[in-house]
């Protein structure tokens, strides 16, 4: 079996829960992170791998198969439509969105793009 390259949107202290669960899996790895903050720096430094100033840019490098989402909820709905674009599946923290209309729109265009949102 492959491992599993995942990205982190959001090093914040969500974020560093996700890093932890991910470490806990043989076959997955944490392979970028999209956070400008100099935390995020700091942990893309310790592990060797790059860190992105946001989601966009993360995205548009590639070699990423699923992202996790821990941003602020307000940057949800941009951060997985993002997502979404590239046709990556999603975990984004709950709530998904911070309006019924934002996620909605998630859900539509997920579906167009075949793509899958969870939401944990």
């Amino acid at each position: 079996m492959s491992i599993i390259k995942i990205g982190l949107i959001g090093a914040g202290s969500i974020g560093v829960r996700h890093i932890m669960a991910i470490d806990a899996l043989p076959d997955v790895a944490l392979v970028a992170i999209g956070d400008p903050s100099p935390a995020a720096q700091k942990i893309g430094t310790e592990r060797s791998i790059p860190v992105f100033a946001g989601a966009d840019k993360m995205l548009s490098a590639g070699g990423i198969d699923a992202v996790i989402i821990a941003t602020p909820t307000e940057r949800h709905h941009q951060d997985v439509m993002a997502a979404l674009r590239h046709k990556i599946t999603v975990l984004v923290e709950k709530p998904i969105t911070a309006t019924l209309t934002e996620a909605q729109e998630i859900i539509q265009f997920a579906a167009q793009q075949n793509s899958h949102v969870l939401v944990g």
